[in-house]
């Protein structure tokens, strides 16, 4: 992580209105959260959207080729980089039972959206061995990149999608490019 510098004078945000953080320098940080060791709060909450708000968090990439693909592992939108020590329940949570009562709204049109017609190449990489579209694919937990499928007459090799429905492990089945016609 860069190093940058931690306040303007020992001035602090303002508590209410707007605030635009702007950085000095391009190698810098501009915003860098640090929760305290032992940490059991949140380390960042948004409370109180408003039904008509447009989204909770925008990212807006405004310069061509700002985030070039393949230069670096590290040119995501979001990137979450665990430690080796790290455990999460999940990455990425939508959780429409907690703190929801009965009387409430609770739902999404999708867990996931792509929109536009310049939408990303593929829905989702995995498991490749050089980075994202590149290399091998790989076994990584839940990937599995060598079933074989046997039918009457032909055994073709697939790969999974490991998924845990309830107590049981299923496979979505994917086929690479190799077996189609």
């Amino acid at each position: 992580m860069a190093t940058g510098t931690d306040s303007f004078m020992g001035k602090a945000m303002p508590i209410t209105g707007n605030v635009t953080l702007t950085s000095e320098t391009a190698a810098d940080d501009i915003l860098t959260i640090t929760s305290a060791t032992s940490q059991t709060g949140n380390s960042l909450v948004i409370n109180g959207l408003a039904s008509s708000a447009a989204n909770a968090i925008k990212i807006s990439v405004t310069s061509t080729g700002a985030m070039a693909a393949n230069a670096s592992v590290n040119a995501n939108a979001i990137l979450v980089q665990a430690s080796s020590k790290s455990v999460m329940n999940a990455v990425l949570m939508y959780d429409s039972v907690g703190g929801v009562t009965s009387a409430q709204v609770n739902t999404a049109v999708a867990l996931l959206g792509s929109n536009g017609t310049k939408a990303p190449t593929y829905f989702l990489t995995m498991g490749s061995t050089g980075g994202p579209g590149e290399g091998a694919a790989a076994d990584n937990g839940f990937l599995d990149a060598a079933l074989t499928l046997n039918s009457a007459n032909t055994k073709l090799s697939w790969a999974g999608l490991k998924c845990l429905f309830g107590s049981k492990a299923y496979y979505i089945l994917a086929c690479p490019d190799s077996n189609l016609a």
